[in-house]
């Protein structure tokens, strides 16, 4: 009886609209917090995850698949059928089949409804983005883009570049399972990003 009543109150202090995220791979260290404690996996919504330097962190929910690269932080929340991934700081793939799908960063949001595309904000409002398969709208209070695979964008709290291909992008790891080998990334975001912007 007393661990029926736990079960409960475990239900009813969940959102109305919540997410399970299984921990699928993962490569060093992880840190789960739920309402400021540590927690061990899965992941739900309103958890914050943060992956150290060197890691990797590879989360699947229902439609989703993330794969969080090492120095980065995210917080998944859920509003009815749409998925919102806050990307505080670092990297993801996100690969998002058949829903409503967004990542934000400080300066700009990324929406979805089904596709297969990376995003990094390595610091304050710089965001970089590319796509792989589908097309993303790239949204900030002033303008609005869409991005269709092959493409990629530079974002800021200015400004959101025309989509055109990046050198960069072709060191990206699209990989989302270790059963396809290797997941890390061959992109070293903080100097490819910058010094090899142009294809």
């Amino acid at each position: 009886m007393k661990n029926l009543f736990l079960l409960i109150c475990l239900v009813c202090s969940l959102p109305v609209w919540s997410l399970t995220y299984e921990v699928v791979y993962q490569k060093g260290k992880v840190e789960i917090t739920r309402s400021g404690k540590p927690v061990s996996p899965p992941v739900l919504t309103g958890d914050r995850v943060v992956v150290h330097k060197g890691g990797i962190l590879v989360l699947k929910a229902p439609q989703e698949v993330l794969k969080l690269m090492g120095d980065t932080i995210i917080e998944p929340t859920q509003e009815k059928e749409e998925t919102m991934i806050t990307l505080v700081r670092g990297a993801l793939v996100s690969q998002v089949t058949n829903k409503a799908f967004k990542v934000k960063t400080r300066s700009t949001s990324f929406g979805v409804r089904g596709t297969q595309f990376f995003v990094s904000a390595q610091g304050g409002d710089d965001v970089w983005m590319c796509v792989k398969e589908g097309v993303v709208n790239a949204q900030n209070p002033k303008s609005s883009v869409d991005v269709p695979a092959g493409k990629g964008i530079f974002a800021d709290a200015k400004e959101i570049t025309k989509p055109q291909p990046f050198a960069w992008t072709k060191g990206i790891n699209w990989k989302m399972s270790d059963k396809e080998g290797d997941l890390d990334h061959k992109v070293k975001l903080n100097y490819d990003l910058l010094e090899n912007f142009y294809d």
